[in-house]
């Protein structure tokens, strides 16, 4: 440890800045209510994603995000079935290692075939009147995990159901499922820069994702209730401002800065991974308890010069994530992917008006000044996600037209090894072809 004293100081103010006010519980509080957050062992942070609840019978659980709204539409649909059917379903997935982004998506798929009548009970050995029940659930989660009858289709994942059962079955699937398969939310119908978080990444790209929406969740917040959230539209601006990079970064109507700021997410992401630092709280963009309410962008730099003595700002942190996103693209290059057909976008997000959003329902963004815009049945328009493709290669230093990264640039990163494996395969820039 280079300067021990120097980083306890920086964990207390990390403490201090991240110090909040428990989010609103989705659950009626009759059924379920919070009973406080629940960090992992020795955190001192409030994680914005865990929280202690405690049941109408009297269970303490811990639930998180996404996990516990594997069945929570269903459970909530149904009059006279109490939340904590919502809150056990989660255990049970747990309990059965059984992934809750997939089950979510397998019960809407469920949902739909049902209700277009090409499934029926016979066919699943499932009782669909019961959606929405514990029984239910319990049947469908023990059938995959099991792999008994229907569930040992189901227990291969839905894109691999689709591949079995054919065109028809895959017509129900969710446009986020047929994307990447365990979910495509905030796409970029709603977030434009969304778009090139999606196409440049070769997974889910969920932690880039949550800087956008957890920022935009919070101005939501407020415009519901002032007093659960301090992201006013003006703190909303001027943290897009800081941690994106662009002063035109904040509007989500428009394309301008939307490149810049998807580098800056993608750069700054790779390096707070490389650190270890939990995107339950990392990066700290909001503060309560600060005048302005605007977090703390070089908190991760200077963590990293207390630790290791090497001095580094926040553009020399952030160079890593970009030396290591460049590693990553030059070997997706050389075991195939290519910049025309692969850094694209699924059909759905320039054809299918979006219609809602987690964390969002109506789907709103800050206007000018006060103004509360809804993106409720957009699109992205194709030209403007070329614009920004071209804009971020252009950024990354690769050439804009073919999105090849350039000699110079790999070197300039220290990756001058990759050039030539790139040469090989002609996937690098030449300026004389």
């Amino acid at each position: 440890m280079a300067n021990p004293e120097e980083l306890k100081r920086l964990n207390k103010l990390a403490v201090q800045l991240n110090k909040r006010d428990p989010l609103m519980a989705p659950y009626p509080e009759e059924q379920v209510r919070r009973t406080g957050k629940s960090s992992c062992y020795q955190c001192g942070l409030d994680c914005k994603y865990r929280n202690a609840f405690r049941t109408e019978s009297g269970k303490d659980v811990v639930r998180k995000c996404q996990a516990m709204f594997v069945y929570f539409p269903w459970v909530m649909g149904r009059p006279g079935e109490s939340a904590e059917t919502a809150v056990d379903a989660t255990g049970i997935c747990n309990d059965l290692s059984i992934c809750t982004m997939e089950m979510y998506n397998i019960i809407q798929w469920l949902d739909a075939c049902y209700k277009a009548g090409y499934l029926t009970d016979k066919e699943t050995g499932l009782e669909i009147a019961k959606l929405g029940t514990r029984p239910f659930f319990e049947s469908l989660a023990n059938m995959i995990a099991r792999r008994e009858g229907f569930g040992d289709i189901l227990a291969a994942g839905l894109l691999r159901v689709g591949e079995k059962l054919g065109s028809e079955a895959r017509s129900h699937f969710a446009n986020e499922v047929s994307g990447v398969g365990d979910g495509a939310n905030y796409s970029a119908r709603e977030y434009l820069m969304n778009g090139l978080l999606y196409a440049l990444e070769p997974r889910q790209p969920i932690a880039m994702l949550h800087e956008i929406s957890w920022l935009t969740g919070l101005w939501v917040m407020h415009q519901s209730n002032p007093e659960s959230s301090p992201v006013t539209s003006a703190v909303f601006r001027a943290v897009a401002a800081k941690f994106w990079g662009n002063e035109q970064a904040w509007d989500l109507n428009t394309h301008a800065g939307k490149a810049e700021a998807a580098a800056k997410i993608i750069d700054r992401t790779y390096a707070k991974d490389s650190l270890l630092l939990c995107d339950s709280a990392w990066p700290i963009m909001v503060s309560w308890n600060t005048p302005d309410h605007v977090g703390d962008a070089t908190l991760e730099s200077r963590i990293y010069s207390a630790v290791t003595g090497r001095k580094t700002d926040e553009a020399g942190l952030h160079q890593y994530g970009e030396r290591i996103f460049n590693l990553q693209r030059g070997v997706l290059l050389r075991e195939g992917r290519r910049p025309k057909t692969d850094d694209v976008l699924k059909e759905f997000n320039f054809t299918d008006p979006v219609e809602t959003v987690f964390m969002n329902p109506d789907v709103i963004v800050p206007g000018p000044g006060e103004e509360v815009v809804s993106r409720k049945g957009k699109t992205l328009d194709r030209d403007v996600f070329e614009t920004m493709r071209k804009e971020f290669y252009a950024l990354r230093g690769w050439d804009a037209e073919s999105g090849l990264q350039k000699a110079e640039t790999l070197e300039g990163l220290g990756l001058a090894d990759l050039v030539q494996d790139l040469k090989k395969i002609d996937m690098i820039f030449d300026a004389t072809c």
